[in-house]
């Protein structure tokens, strides 16, 4: 079978395994969250922190117990990665920087696993463990408790309660991640990807060099970098490294769980409103824009490159491409990671064709809504959603309303405010690192795909994906203490406006559907949401754009 034909039966067997679980997935998603039984487990950890199960929270106090839970995991990871030389496991590693390990401590929080570091030759196996991969189930439990809790805002009224954050976090980590990561980290490492304590060995080759082989608790770390939407890899190549994935089935693996929850949770929505085809409608439009990047990537890496050496041979943009998986591999996973935050890779983002990166680029701008991360997809599609009900009421001339909720000045003013933090963040940081001696120290690359670079690395860090471009000396202090900032920035103030949004919306009395209101379930629908998102993102980053891929690739 040929390269092209493999890469199509892989994206239909995708594909057709996304839509058998998306209605018993998310039957379950909704059922974890909507039932008034704790587990014996979950009990137990509730004494322990001194939590009342069965009490709700209002918005304002849902927002503090996420940020007060997110500072002490910053703190706890900091401290572990400092210390790590005296922890055991550590497998001769030294002590973490202190800017690698604030930059690696905000990013594996805000569920952004961003690395400016080589795994294998920075960590020890602890900090692997009970660091990096703890915060891999912790933070995407909170960007799933977020989503619910939003939907909250539009299953009740007359209340300012959106329900009760620790026990959100707890049920996601044991009832949902913690289930699904053991099934899936034990297909990896039945596929090959290894899991062991062993001590790194050096061997000599045939050549006379020094080679040195590490081991690890990869497999298990696997499961949930993918599961969770985070990305960090146990060592540096990532997903290409043939340790985290051996061969095409554990390509395809890693591809089907990234997109599994993002893809199942608008069904955890249609059935927690009562309205399913509310869910089809969300899962549409994520599924179309999903669609396109990945037929967008494939074809510009198909049948484009840069005209080097490795593009006449091999009749595609061979360059970055791990050959176990080829170039329609590279293509269906550098979209799917790109359109959710998951940030991992297998082939290298930096050696994609001008408009194949561009896509790249121009899905993370999207806001990671297609799916989107693990939760933050929900809560973003819900957003824009409710912008796009805004923009057809002002068609009409009618006061907008979704799902049963008035959408009034203070619902748009939160909505508005989402939608800017995240342009302002990621211009503005771009922006100080081409405008200052101190950022432009670090590029390396000058012209289009310099600024390509810079602005993909703070879209992706501030849209909490992960993946680099490189090319772009980030292991800087500058780009470091700044990329944390930006992490946190990205991650915390839209899930501020999101619940305060949904606070909103919960204190509101539903109103029933008239003749004039838009339906919401239908493909109209599903058209002028797409659209809107189109629109606005093009409005916003086009110049960018503009003057990075486009140029670089008309050139």
């Amino acid at each position: 079978m040929s390269s092209t034909g493999a890469g199509w039966l892989q994206f239909a067997l995708l594909f057709a395994a996304l839509a058998a679980c998306y209605i018993p997935l998310g039957n379950y998603i909704a059922h974890v969250f909507t039932s008034d039984k704790d587990w014996r487990i979950e009990r137990g950890f509730y004494r322990l922190m001194g939590i009342d199960s069965k009490a709700d929270q209002r918005w304002g106090t849902y927002v503090r117990s996420i940020l007060a839970f997110s500072a002490v995991s910053v703190i706890f990871l900091y401290g572990i990665e400092r210390l790590q030389h005296y922890l055991p496991l550590s497998v001769g590693m030294a002590a973490v920087t202190p800017d690698t390990a604030w930059n690696t401590a905000a990013s594996f929080v805000t569920n952004t696993n961003w690395q400016n570091y080589a795994g294998e030759a920075t960590m020890g196996y602890l900090t692997q463990m009970t660091g990096l991969t703890v915060q891999q189930f912790l933070s995407a439990a909170v960007g799933l408790a977020v989503a619910i809790a939003m939907i909250r805002g539009f299953t009740r009224s007359r209340t300012d309660k959106l329900g009760n954050f620790w026990v959100d976090v707890t049920r996601g980590v044991f009832r949902l991640l913690i289930p699904l990561s053991i099934i899936i980290g034990l297909a990896l490492i039945a596929g090959g990807a290894i899991d062991n304590f062993s001590a790194y060995h050096t061997y000599t080759t045939l050549s006379g060099a020094h080679q040195t082989i590490p081991g690890g608790p990869v497999g298990s770390m696997e499961a949930i970098k993918n599961l969770g939407n985070n990305g960090g890899g146990f060592f540096n190549t990532n997903s290409a490294h043939p340790f985290e994935s051996p061969n095409p089935f554990t390509n395809w693996l890693i591809i089907f769980s990234l997109l599994l929850i993002p893809f199942a949770t608008p069904r955890a929505f249609g059935k927690m409103v009562g309205d399913n085809r509310q869910g089809y409608a969300l899962v549409a439009v994520m599924a179309i824009i999903w669609l396109a990047a990945v037929g967008g990537i494939s074809l510009f890496e198909a049948h484009t490159g840069t005209g080097g050496t490795a593009t006449i041979l091999a009749g595609h943009a061979a360059e970055g491409t791990e050959t176990r998986f080829g170039t329609p591999g590279c293509s269906l996973f550098a979209s799917s990671t790109t359109v959710t935050s998951t940030g991992a890779v297998n082939c290298f983002h930096d050696s994609l064709t001008p408009f194949g990166g561009g896509i790249a680029l121009f899905d993370i701008a999207l806001g990671e809504i297609a799916p989107g991360g693990i939760g933050a997809g929900m809560y973003g599609i819900l957003v824009l959603a409710i912008i796009t009900v805004f923009v057809a009421g002002l068609m009409v001339g009618r006061t907008p309303e979704y799902i049963g909720k008035k959408i009034r000045p203070v619902e748009m003013k939160y909505a508005a405010l989402y939608f800017l933090t995240l342009p302002v963040v990621i211009l503005t940081a771009a922006g100080l690192s081409i405008g200052t001696h101190i950022g432009q120290s670090a590029i390396f690359n000058p012209g289009p795909h310099g600024l390509t670079e810079i602005v993909y690395a703070f879209a992706s860090e501030a849209n909490n994906n992960g993946s680099a471009f490189a090319g772009l000396g980030t292991a800087a202090t500058w780009y470091q203490v700044v990329g944390g900032i930006v992490m946190l920035l990205g991650r915390f103030a839209p899930e501020i406006f999101a619940l305060g949004l949904a606070g909103s919306l919960a204190r509101q009395q539903p109103v029933p559907a008239s003749a004039g209101t838009l339906d919401t379930r239908t493909p109209l629908f599903v058209g002028l949401v797409v659209g809107v998102i189109l629109i606005l993102v093009g409005l916003t980053y086009f110049p960018a754009l503009a003057l990075g891929p486009f140029a670089e690739g008309l050139h």
